[in-house]
């Protein structure tokens, strides 16, 4: 027993404790669900954006009721 007052005894400092490090975090952008002709862009807040490389074709609008 040790005497910090919790009645558990203190695990030895060689193991390692159950936190997570910042190794063993995955990355947080997969290579999961890529698409040909598509960008991916990523800004600074982490938002992500998909352009795609094909232009589209404008759209038709109609004429202005008078």
């Amino acid at each position: 027993m040790s005497d910090n007052g919790t009645g558990m005894a203190t695990p030895p400092v060689s193991e390692p404790s159950g936190a997570v490090t910042s190794r063993e975090v995955a990355r947080k952008n997969p290579k999961q669900g890529l698409r040909s002709g598509i960008k991916v862009d990523r800004n600074k807040h982490g938002i992500r954006r998909e352009t795609s490389l094909v232009p589209k074709p404008p759209r038709k609008t109609r004429p202005k009721k008078v």
